[in-house]
């Protein structure tokens, strides 16, 4: 039989206002606003299939509309992989049963990191993996940064200056290559010899630092895994626009 739960994997058990990094058996804690990490599991009927995701729940906001709203989006965002989950065993079962090695079977996982979490801002990842078959599985990482005073999902034009895209671009490109030791993105084995950064580019923050999040294939082979590029925001105070980043 399938199986399916949600579970509540730990309750408060401090009240006491703590950096937003800290994290005590899954609860995350800034003052009174804190995230829970809720499970769902499932897995296909001959168990050669296995859905897991660890999703975030917000509490403690004081305005309970903005509460429900970011809630309402995340858990929309994790479970995606449900459907995905669905039309892979429906696909699996329209062919001839099938002789899996010994050992093998696919699976989606999903998972999430705080990255930032204070009275005003939540920066927090989600982390996806999954095996379909092929020589490996495959993963992606997205970040979610909102505003806890409106509700409001953060895109980067509302963290650095609209004007400030080509200096951000050059900051990054000059991390990239400090990360790899090289001279040239050629040297360091990325795709281009150059970046291109828009206002849709996928990132989270750090209470000191934006990170630039880039998937496999994105910039680089696979084999070089998700490229995280973080450019410390004394180095860019001059184009940052959200003051809660500096003033918290």
């Amino acid at each position: 039989m399938n199986k399916l739960s949600f579970l509540i994997l730990i309750s408060l058990f401090l009240a006491i206002p703590i950096k937003a990094e800290q994290v005590f058996n899954n609860l995350y804690l800034a003052d009174s606003v804190y995230v829970r990490a809720l499970d769902y599991y499932d897995e296909s009927e001959d168990s050669s299939t296995v859905i897991e995701i660890t999703y975030p729940k917000l509490f403690g906001l004081t305005d309970q509309t903005i509460e429900n709203k970011i809630n309402s989006f995340l858990e929309e965002e994790f479970l995606k992989p449900v459907e995905w989950f669905g039309e892979f065993v429906a696909m699996l079962d329209s062919f001839p049963t099938i002789e899996y090695e010994h050992g093998m079977y696919f699976s989606f996982e999903t998972g999430f990191d705080i990255k930032l979490l204070t009275r005003s801002l939540i920066s927090l990842v989600l982390n996806h993996y999954e095996f379909t078959g092929g020589a490996h599985g495959n993963f992606y990482s997205m970040g979610y940064t909102f505003d806890l005073t409106t509700g409001s999902l953060l895109s980067l034009d509302r963290v650095i200056k609209e004007n400030s895209l080509d200096e951000i671009t050059g900051i990054c490109e000059k991390k990239i290559m400090e990360m790899f030791d090289a001279h040239s993105f050629s040297e360091a084995g990325l795709f281009e010899d150059y970046i291109e950064l828009t206002f849709e580019q996928d990132f989270f923050l750090y209470n000191d630092a934006l990170v630039l999040q880039f998937d496999p294939y994105e910039i680089a082979p696979y084999s070089m895994g998700n490229i995280e590029v973080m450019i410390p925001l004394n180095e860019i105070k001059q184009f940052i626009i959200l003051d809660t980043l500096l003033n918290e």
